[in-house]
């Protein structure tokens, strides 16, 4: 593999966001198309990223050159305009949540949904006391998990937040330490000064590099939606979802949304099993209210709902995603090309 960009630079959510790294994005899309007019592939194998792969993916049928999309556009919640771009410039989508195949296959996209990653990547759901002896953590100690997001605009957005919850928080409930997984993305040095800048807070501990240990470790979690929602969920951590973004992209999103739920876990779920609170009701005080149900929640409904998040794996397929996605590309690879500015023909 050449690696010509790297993801860390272009991964950026939001109106404002996206036009603060506007000059290193339109590089690299410049570097992609040339690297399509001047070495040809044989196979465009495109991941995300849809505002930049899309439009890669009509400079490479452009070129007779066949296009599988692993991860799809969400079309499912916002901007289902894109249904007519991917029917004219994707020989094949590969979806990971299976309610993504029949909105595809209705739209005359030839789709497959090949199971959720996270099947093959998380471990099964951890005792509490195993995680937590793991990290070195008191295993009779309350843990609350902190998960802003993975890039800094998120970190700045929400761990503040956060923090403040867990501070009023303590005030309600009593001792509990706070466990904040590091992103791979972000560095220890990022987080400390916005430690240093609370008093008051239960013991705040930064874990790099061991992600499910430290969720198999938590009771409650305070989570930026994304992923991560998931991921807490499949490993059975009640929490609250919550998303910050600057006003504008908030009233544009906001505009173009068509779903129920902001939580990837509420969207897999088909229901609201655990709270969200985004933007303005993103307040230290709600946020502290949310986590405070799970702290104090009897036994028997907790128990109930850490079952209901981890039954979610159940909606997500079975293990093999990453084999099922390779197969299905090479598939894709050994049927003739369409011809330069042809329209894949599909079965």
């Amino acid at each position: 593999m050449e690696l010509f960009a790297d993801s860390r630079e272009l991964a950026v959510v939001g109106l404002t966001e996206v036009i603060s790294h506007w000059k290193p994005i339109r590089a690299a899309f410049h570097r992609a198309v040339n690297e399509l007019r001047e070495v040809p592939p044989d196979l465009l194998l495109l991941i995300d990223y849809p505002d930049f792969n899309l439009r890669l993916a009509r400079r490479a049928r452009d070129r007779g050159i066949p296009v599988v999309y692993f991860i799809s556009p969400q079309v499912w919640a916002w901007r289902k305009s894109r249904l007519q771009a991917i029917a004219r410039n994707v020989t094949k989508m590969l979806v990971i949540l299976p309610f993504e195949e029949d909105i595809y296959r209705k739209a005359g996209v030839p789709v497959q949904f090949v199971g959720h990653p996270l099947l093959d990547i998380l471990p099964p759901p951890m005792e509490k006391s195993l995680a937590r002896t793991a990290l070195g953590l008191d295993p009779d100690r309350r843990i609350v998990g902190l998960l802003p997001g993975s890039r800094r605009r998120e970190l700045e957005a929400h761990l503040p937040i956060m923090l403040e919850s867990a501070k009023l928080l303590k005030e309600r409930v009593g001792d509990f330490q706070c466990l904040i997984p590091l992103a791979s993305t972000l560095q220890a040095s990022e987080f400390r000064p916005h430690l240093e800048r609370r008093s008051g807070l239960p013991d705040p501990i930064l874990v790099q590099g061991r992600l499910y240990e430290a969720l198999g470790a938590m009771d409650a979690a305070v989570i930026k939606s994304g992923t991560a929602t998931l991921e807490a969920a499949l490993m059975g951590v009640p929490m609250v979802v919550v998303y910050r973004t600057s006003a504008l992209t908030y009233a544009l999103a906001s505009l173009l949304a068509d779903v129920p739920h902001v939580g990837l876990v509420n969207i897999v779920a088909g229901e609201r099993l655990v709270p969200e609170k985004v933007q303005g009701s993103f307040t230290p005080t709600i946020v502290a209210s949310s986590l405070e149900s799970f702290l104090t929640a009897d036994p028997k409904s907790a128990g109930e709902l850490r079952a209901k998040l981890i039954a979610l794996r159940q909606r997500l397929g079975s293990p093999g995603c990453f084999e099922r996605a390779a197969e299905a590309s090479l598939q894709v690879l050994h049927r003739p090309a369409p011809g330069p500015g042809e329209i894949p023909t599909h079965d």
